[in-house]
């Protein structure tokens, strides 16, 4: 059991983010399964924010090791503050899966993405990247 701001979590013991990439051939595979981390799903949607031009063939996926910061639209921003500011808590910021091209953190799981990633108006295939964390990880309990 775990507290984070008001709420209790009672929640099964949690294997450790694999260290080493997964690697990701997402014009293959529209989904990689994260084993305790969940599963992304890359979806080809004509609204979608994430321009698939832009995406090396195969996307590392990697987990918190520290220090990371993603391009947003007015600068560089450390993934621990964007983490913090979400209210993610502290025992899942390390399984939030990672995407990168090269060195460049491209999206954090679904919940950010790069801005040199982002689909422009001219964008021919638009795609939108959905992470299902598994809701059996997860159980929460008000704690009044």
């Amino acid at each position: 059991v775990r507290r984070h701001g008001e709420l209790l979590h009672a929640m099964r013991p949690l294997a450790p983010p694999p260290k080493t990439p997964l690697r990701w051939s997402w014009q293959r595979q529209r989904s990689l399964q994260l084993a305790d981390s969940g599963r992304l799903v890359l979806q080809p949607h004509p609204h979608g924010n994430l321009d698939l031009d832009l995406l090396p063939a195969m996307l590392p996926v990697r987990f918190r090791g520290g220090g990371e910061r993603l391009a947003i639209a007015v600068g560089r921003k450390p993934l621990k503050n964007l983490l913090q500011e979400l209210a993610v808590p502290p025992w899942l910021r390390d399984r939030v899966p990672l995407l990168h091209a090269g060195r460049r953190l491209v999206a954090v799981a679904d919940l950010w993405l790069d801005s040199g990633y982002q689909a422009g108006p001219d964008c021919k295939r638009r795609a939108r990247l959905r992470w299902e964390f598994p809701p059996s990880a997860i159980e929460s309990a008000n704690a009044h």
